[in-house]
């Protein structure tokens, strides 16, 4: 792997838990829950099922990987 991929599979990796941390505070707003409890979980939870989405759809799409931070998917092995 280069390190061109290394850092396509951080920014990839890293991007849906920024989503799902922004939506995580957004679906707070209007809402009383005790946001100590539900951050962590909710932000890992949001951010996996984007993350799953945007990969299945990028099958077909391959333009959506732009939603992980990169259209790009890195190479790894000797692909």
């Amino acid at each position: 792997m280069t390190l061109s991929d290394y850092g396509t599979s951080i920014v990839r990796t890293v991007v849906p838990f920024i989503v799902g941390t922004a939506l995580t505070v957004a679906a707070k707003w209007g809402f009383d829950i005790d946001a100590e409890a539900l951050t962590p979980i909710a932000t890992i939870v949001v951010g996996a099922v984007y993350y799953a989405a945007v990969r299945k759809i990028e099958e077909s799409k391959p333009e959506v990987g732009k939603l992980l931070g990169k259209a790009v998917q890195p190479v790894y092995g000797d692909k």
